[in-house]
């Protein structure tokens, strides 16, 4: 596969504070669905706008394609507020009358089309950015939380327009939807507070963290529950509750066991993206632990 994008020793300061130090180096290739990951404050906006050369950096990002290559979907695309919605089209786009029609109707965006743009919501104004970028047919997208604000169908009408529009495209994709990369991704960037946790292929990352499932408790559920019962058994705090990582069926089993025993309802995830992504946190958790130690 021919080279994009490659970084090296990658750094970001902001205020004499390191907030991105990406020692690893970091290669994507022509075609590379990338999914880069990571909780907020991470850094990953902060990796996309260095890669842009919106900000500055240390390190090397050696580039194989100029700005008007790339497709670009942030969260706070800007415009001129006093245009219409259609004339922001008819701009971007010199499509003739029937083309224009057939891009509108695609794109569903005929609620909006005699809209003025500062009368968009947040979800409207990034449908609006999409389909914009993805008519113009870039060689790389940069897409930041492209589908936040949206409801449900139109978020998966999009993400399948997207994925169809891309297709010969590369793609660094942004998210906190683990749905939206299950089985389009074809690597993955991981963050967490600035440094590289994870990069390479789904097989790599799958085998890496590799467990059976993850038993979800959300935490009203732990009031009354002493969790020192299982306290050979790895966890991961999911954010609205807590998740036992099973790396085989037989702990699966206890664990349902114990909870059930103990009244506590529970769901029962196997191993995708989110529960690998869950357990890359937990092993990263340990491992800074560990080296705490060792410190002292």
């Amino acid at each position: 596969m021919n080279p994009v994008l490659t970084i090296k020793g990658l750094q970001v300061k902001k205020s004499n504070q390191l907030i991105l130090d990406i020692k690893e180096e970091i290669a994507i290739s022509s075609g590379d669905n990338v999914a880069v990951l990571g909780e907020n404050g991470a850094g990953k906006t902060t990796l996309i706008n260095a890669i842009l050369g919106e900000i500055d950096f240390e390190g090397e990002i050696i580039k194989h394609f100029q700005k008007k290559d790339c497709g670009i979907v942030f969260q706070d695309n800007a415009y001129n507020d006093l245009m219409k919605v259609y004339e922001l089209i008819e701009l971007v786009l010199p499509l003739r009358k029937e083309a224009l029609t057939h891009f509108i109707e695609s794109y569903d965006l005929k609620d909006l089309k005699k809209k003025y743009i500062k009368d968009l919501s947040g979800g409207e104004k990034q449908r609006l950015t999409l389909s914009l970028v993805l008519e113009s047919e870039k060689n790389i997208y940069f897409f930041d939380e492209l589908t936040s604000g949206l409801d449900y169908k139109k978020r998966l009408a999009l993400l399948a327009m997207m994925k169809k529009k891309t297709i010969a495209g590369t793609v660094l994709n942004v998210t906190h939807y683990f749905d939206e990369i299950e089985n389009w991704a074809t690597k993955i960037l991981m963050l967490k507070q600035g440094k590289l946790i994870f990069f390479g292929s789904n097989e790599d990352f799958f085998a890496k963290f590799k467990h059976y499932s993850v038993v979800k408790v959300e935490y009203n559920q732990l009031e009354n529950f002493n969790k020192s019962v299982m306290e050979n058994v790895q966890t991961a705090d999911t954010g609205d509750g807590i998740a036992f990582i099973c790396p085989n069926h037989d702990i699966q089993v206890d664990v349902k066991k114990i909870l059930k025993n103990n009244d506590v309802v529970y769901s029962v995830i196997k191993q995708n993206v989110y529960t690998s992504y869950l357990m890359a946190y937990a092993a990263n958790e340990k491992s800074n632990h560990k080296m705490t130690e060792v410190k002292k």
